[in-house]
């Protein structure tokens, strides 16, 4: 790398590498709180909760923004790789299709009798409203 003020970021879906570039600073939404990496970050493996990855370019001013559904983060001084459950850029998602997605699932939730299912539904839920609210955000 020529900028020594940037490392390699990439973001990894189960279906394909969304992103992978250099930047400069990477916002990442950890189960422990939300943190950000630059150049230099001590080697960590963070688990994420569902939120938005923030990445500023050194050849963009606007940052790159993707929603995703949780996974984890391996960081080092020089790279740092986001794998995540599910990801999609935050400019493609419709605050009303997700809100719809919403109700259905809180319909779905209330008439459920198996213990199991209700769980299943409950994390579906809080992914959805997390996916409503960086909608809302754009």
């Amino acid at each position: 790398m020529s900028d020594t003020k940037s490392f390699l970021f990439k973001l990894v879906s189960p279906e394909a590498e969304l992103m992978s570039e250099l930047a400069t600073e990477v916002a990442i939404p950890g189960t422990e709180g939300d943190f950000g990496v630059r150049t230099g970050h001590m080697a960590l493996v963070a688990s994420l909760r569902p939120g938005v990855v923030t990445v500023q370019s050194p050849n963009n001013p606007n940052p790159v923004r993707y929603f995703i559904a949780g996974g984890f983060a391996n960081v080092t001084a020089e790279a740092c790789t986001v794998l995540a459950e599910q990801a999609v850029d935050v400019l493609s998602l419709d605050a009303g299709v997700i809100a719809n997605d919403i109700a259905m699932l809180q319909a779905r939730l209330q008439s459920q009798n198996d213990d199991v299912t209700a769980a299943t539904l409950r994390g579906e839920l809080d992914i959805a409203q997390a996916r409503l609210k960086a909608a809302q955000r754009k």
